[in-house]
């Protein structure tokens, strides 16, 4: 996915954050040294897993909601033949952007691609997953994957306050804890984002999300 989807610019995600440059991520190797499940590919453990929960003979899990252009398709048909080799059925459909947020937004989705950029603190996380009273929703306010998951926003709020450093690593391995068992959402590669600076380096496209190398060229 990484090569077919990114062009090789991105790095298999195996946690929600980017160890590389997030507060508040850790390695593959810290998150098992702390017990932390690790996820990683596994065609022949997740037929197993398949079959466990009832579905030896396959599943259909109905649509993935892919936005439109740059990555997301090709992510998407990648994600597709994934489950595909486990027995899984998905089909993709194609929305502009703002109607796959709209989908989110109204929880309307069996499976929606999405993204962000969580640096530098894996604090920006907490406005996807935060818990939300009835009068909060009542005003408006609204997450994406919606959890509502005590627990983790307790984590959250108890990561980001901790005085203590030390303290506060412990508490982001809380977090990671969570997130990593129950799945509200399944990382898929953490991008890499190529930044220059020379007066004779042109981009004539510049978007913060979405740099591609072949975008850049010498002027001279």
């Amino acid at each position: 996915m990484c090569i077919a989807a990114y062009d090789g610019l991105a790095t298999p995600a195996y946690s929600y954050f980017n160890p590389v440059n997030v507060y508040g991520a850790f390695t593959p190797e810290e998150l098992k040294a702390n017990n932390v499940e690790v996820y990683e590919y596994d065609p022949e453990k997740a037929k197993a897993l398949l079959a466990e929960a009832g579905y030896a003979d396959g599943c259909d899990i109905g649509e993935v909601d892919t936005i439109n252009g740059s990555y997301w398709g090709k992510m998407s048909t990648v994600f597709q033949s994934n489950l595909k080799d486990i027995g899984v059925k998905a089909e993709i459909t194609l929305y502009d952007s703002a109607q796959c947020r709209q989908l989110r937004k109204d929880h309307d989705y069996d499976l929606s691609t999405t993204g962000t950029n969580m640096s530098p603190d894996a604090s920006y996380a907490y406005s996807y997953f935060r818990y939300l009273t009835d009068e909060q929703l009542a005003s408006g306010l609204y997450t994406e994957v919606f959890p509502q998951d005590k627990e983790l926003d307790a984590a959250f709020v108890k990561a980001m306050s901790d005085p203590d450093e030390d303290q506060r690593r412990l508490d982001w391995i809380e977090v990671n804890r969570i997130m990593q068992d129950q799945c509200y959402s399944i990382p898929t590669f953490h991008k890499a984002i190529p930044y220059a600076f020379n007066k004779d380096l042109v981009c004539e496209e510049i978007n913060t999300n979405y740099y591609y190398v072949y975008n850049f060229y010498w002027a001279n």
